[in-house]
């Protein structure tokens, strides 16, 4: 699977080591900025795009709509800090494949990008208890933004 990271340095570095020690795996470009990403997308085609939607230039709906309009086989996984329900129901809204929280496992993390990569939506199961808010209030919430 060839996999893009739009995340700042630090997250990048880890997350290829995590990404390279699995399976076939393989980062084919980085960015740090929403609009070298969307650059990087074009060029590689990536079968997943790794993303954190706090990076400069990126405005969570319409950027995931630009990454998906940029490699159309492309898939969208956020891994982020943040599981607020309004946040996770833009992205899933906007065309996210999956949405996962950086203070989850390593494991469950790979298990994202894999599941993802399969073409199966993905949602934290961290997000369960996220500030007492429900997996089923994300996803009512995401349809109803969807719908």
């Amino acid at each position: 699977m060839r996999v893009v990271l739009l995340d700042h340095e630090l997250y990048r570095l880890g997350l290829r080591r995590m990404l390279e020690t699995f399976g076939d795996c393989e980062v084919v470009g980085e960015a740090s900025t929403a609009r070298a990403g969307l650059k990087l997308i074009a060029a590689f085609e990536p079968d997943v795009v790794v993303v954190d939607p706090v990076l400069r230039g990126f405005r969570s709906g319409s950027a995931i709509r630009k990454i998906r309009a940029s490699a159309p086989g492309a898939r969208v996984m956020i891994l982020t800090e943040h599981g607020r329900v309004r946040d996770v129901a833009t992205a899933m809204a906007a065309g996210a494949s999956g949405y996962a929280l950086k203070g989850d496992s390593i494991d469950e993390i790979l298990r994202a990008v894999e599941r993802v990569h399969l073409g199966r939506l993905y949602l934290s199961p961290s997000l369960d208890s996220d500030r007492d808010v429900t997996l089923d209030a994300h996803v009512a919430a995401a349809q109803q933004l969807a719908g």
